[in-house]
């Protein structure tokens, strides 16, 4: 019987990296006998921050409450790579300074951009996650492991014959992610469609994908 073909994990986009400068497998992450092993590590989670920073239908959770601290500041957690107010309070123009959200129009009273005292509202946010390779769906895994494994190759010299991967396939990785967003995106809009017709009585709902 046939294995199953499982999704990447960090181990072997990391040995893939390794593999673009000739040096042989590791057994595990925490190897400490190979310099080139932190580096790849590094610039695999530069290259994962970089792409999940943009937001996608798989990192970003809406309607999201934080809860507001003794000096009215919203702190944000650490795995928030992103934050912005829901449509409803978009006059809101915040940023994240310093682990807190930061209201960067303030009325002229508040005493600073990171206090919240006058709202009397509770804001909903929509806020993009950093979540862990081993997490992320396999399309994003192939981009990032591709992308890493040469920007790696070229921080550590490598030759054009040990190198691997080419720009077209960092493009076609990143082509087959934009795909299947688009294709997650529609999916949702359909979903959202036939639980409105639900909703409003119809006997045959809009059909899913």
């Amino acid at each position: 019987m046939a294995l199953a073909i499982a999704a990447t994990t960090e181990l072997q986009a990391v040995n893939i990296m390794l593999g673009t400068i000739g040096e042989a497998p590791v057994s595990s992450l925490t190897d400490t006998g190979l310099s080139e092993l932190a580096i790849a590590k590094t610039t695999l989670d530069e290259v994962s921050r970089d792409l999940q920073k943009r937001g996608w239908q798989w990192n970003t959770d809406l309607n999201v409450t934080i809860s507001i601290d003794g000096s009215n500041r919203y702190p944000v957690a650490s795995d928030i790579l992103r934050i912005r107010p829901m449509p409803q309070f978009r006059y809101l123009d915040v940023a994240i300074r310093n682990a807190f959200v930061w209201w960067r129009n303030p009325p002229d009273n508040t005493a600073s951009g990171n206090s919240f005292v006058l709202l009397n509202v509770t804001p909903l946010w929509e806020v993009v996650l950093g979540i862990k390779f081993d997490e992320l769906p396999e399309t994003a895994r192939r981009f990032i492991t591709v992308r890493a494994s040469r920007l790696f190759a070229d921080r550590e010299e490598a030759s054009e014959t040990q190198h691997g991967f080419t720009t077209q396939d960092e493009s076609d990785a990143l082509t087959a992610l934009d795909s299947e967003e688009a294709e997650d995106a529609n999916y949702n809009i359909l979903r959202s469609n036939s639980a409105m017709s639900i909703w409003a009585g119809h006997v045959h709902p809009t059909p899913r994908r």
